[in-house]
């Protein structure tokens, strides 16, 4: 089978592109991204180039860009480029070159198919880069998912020569006589991915000839064992899982209980932007003291007893206060709260952990919510002597998560109301109260 009936299989089999909709395809001007046009124009797509210079290699950049340019013209297609000033983007975000290129490169070709109404982003990514992405996986430590490699797939990204070989490629190229550009940086194996390219898969392939070939074809039982693994994955997480006011809570003793606990956790948190050295943190704390917490860009994760809770960073100090003033009978934020005032006493004060009644002539407005403080005190209902909320917290046994979730009520700076567990004894009702006000937590 020639590479063009090979390539035109695979993105039949993976349902890549729709012949009756249009397609960007990224052309950089090398040989990979050259043929995947030839191959995508005789296939009969409806391709529209795009190109970007990044400006990194001087006029070898501006050069390649005239020559996709070119190509495009020769072809009669649509061409759209644009130029990148990728030193400055990657130095004002504090990430690499290569990161900066690529989130740079991707944003952009998703801002163009929109523009262009395009179906699908193709790119020139094929098995070699598959094989050395796996490889340079396995030199950092991997789970699964780092196994199997590059998808064909990913949202509008679409890769039509995962299937072929770099060597396939350029034969195809030298024997359909296909100009291209050659970067000068691809031999430099001060980058990893050249150091892989250059000098450990032509090691393999003295091993095995068809290394890349018997790879990919490893790569592709690695996809099929992460379908299983999933589905094993969602019905666990079913059972030892569940959502919360809070955030995601993980049951540790069941979780335990289950074949390759530490993976499976791996696999929970994961979404969370954790990653291996977060999973073995919290996996080895299971059982030991509550209170270890680990970040991820967006949430954290915390140890705390039976279970380990996952929920978002709050980015509220801890002296943010909000006001409830005298006229106010609903409150929506931070929490909804209903406030009613009577003026007589009802015949049965049903009183639970969200329904609060307090003397109104003990109150003195504006109420404040906050969080708790370190050294804050109370007097519990029912009781003369002041008691820290730190100590309430240990009686009720919450976690570090539960504690920074747990909303003050204040009266003139004293606590009122410790909501959703317990008031404060000299804002009680008694047999002399004249004006009452009931208070709601609704969420």
């Amino acid at each position: 089978m020639d590479i063009k009936d090979k390539v035109a299989r695979f993105i039949a089999d993976r349902h890549l592109l729709d012949p009756q909709q249009k397609v960007i395809v990224a052309v950089s001007g090398g040989a990979d991204s050259v043929v995947l046009l030839n191959l995508l124009q005789q296939l009969g797509y409806q391709c529209i180039v795009a190109h970007c210079n990044f400006h990194l290699r001087g006029a070898d950049a501006d050069a390649d860009a005239e020559f996709v340019a070119r190509l495009a013209h020769d072809y009669r297609l649509p061409f759209r480029s644009i130029d990148f000033d990728t030193n400055a983007v990657a130095a004002e975000r504090k990430i690499s070159i290569e990161m900066a290129a690529r989130d740079l490169r991707y944003a952009w070709f998703e801002q163009l198919r929109q523009a262009e109404q395009c179906s699908a982003i193709a790119v020139a990514h094929h098995a070699n880069d598959n094989a050395e992405t796996v490889l340079m996986n396995l030199t950092r430590g991997t789970g699964i998912n780092g196994l199997c490699g590059i998808q064909a797939r990913n949202g509008h990204i679409v890769r039509p020569l995962l299937c072929c070989t770099r060597a396939e490629i350029t034969d195809y190229a030298h024997t359909h006589q296909l100009a291209y550009r050659t970067d000068v940086t691809n031999a430099d194996t001060i980058y990893r991915r050249n150091f892989v390219r250059h000098n450990i898969v032509p090691l393999f392939e003295q091993i095995n000839p068809a290394f890349i070939e018997t790879f990919g074809r490893s790569i592709d039982y690695a996809n099929d064992i992460r379908l299983i693994v999933n589905t094993f994955v969602q019905n666990v997480q079913a059972q030892i899982c569940r959502e919360t006011t809070l955030g995601l809570e993980i049951d540790t003793t069941r979780l335990l209980q289950q074949p390759a606990p530490r993976t499976l956790l791996f696999e929970f948190i994961r979404p969370y932007g954790f990653n291996s050295d977060t999973t073995d943190t919290l996996f080895n704390n299971i059982g030991g003291t509550s209170g270890t917490t680990c970040l991820s860009q967006t949430h954290q994760a915390v140890v705390s007893r039976n279970k380990i809770v996952i929920v978002p960073h709050t980015n509220e100090p801890d002296d943010t206060t909000y006001h409830i003033d005298e006229n106010d009978t609903e409150i929506f934020c931070p929490i909804h709260l209903k406030i009613e005032r009577l003026d007589t006493m009802p015949a049965t004060l049903k009183t639970d952990t969200h329904t609060a009644y307090f003397d109104a002539d003990k109150i003195q407005f504006p109420l404040t919510l906050r969080h708790w403080q370190q050294g804050d005190t109370f007097v519990p209902f029912g009781m003369r002597g002041r008691k820290k909320i730190s100590d309430l917290f240990v009686d009720k046994k919450l976690d570090l998560v539960e504690k920074s979730q747990t909303w003050m009520m204040t009266s003139n700076d004293q606590i009122m109301w410790v909501l959703g567990i317990q008031t404060d004894n000299r804002f009680r009702i008694t047999s002399s109260t004249r004006h009452l006000i009931r208070i709601t937590f609704l969420a």
